[in-house]
């Protein structure tokens, strides 16, 4: 399972759908709180974290994902100063396309 963390509807909505179209079985939350309690409850395969939601980070989820050894890719619309903090497989800049996103889930599986 890939969880998927995303607070803005439409881009959650949107990536969810083109994964489940390429048979990619995905749990999307909304909130660094929802996403912490599905890492502590649930199977995770790998992890797409935006970084800022609302006005936290997702350096809490990142940090668990790591030490879980859980692989993720951080998206972000935002220049992030603390990047070198976190050690996603790769860091999207939003506007992304969702091909970039499922190449890059492919190559981690």
């Amino acid at each position: 399972m890939i969880l998927l963390l995303e607070d803005e509807p439409l881009i959650a909505y949107a990536l969810e759908s083109e994964l489940q179209a390429v048979a990619v079985n995905v749990f999307t939350v909304h909130t660094c709180k929802d996403a912490l309690n599905v890492l502590a409850s649930s199977s995770v395969d790998a992890a797409i974290l935006d970084f800022q939601i609302g006005d936290e980070d997702c350096t809490e989820v990142a940090e668990t994902c790591e030490k879980k050894k859980i692989p993720y890719l951080v998206t972000s619309g935002y220049d992030v100063d603390s990047k070198e903090l976190l050690k996603p497989i790769a860091w999207i800049e939003k506007p992304y396309k969702h091909t970039q996103i499922i190449g890059l889930l492919r190559e981690m599986a």
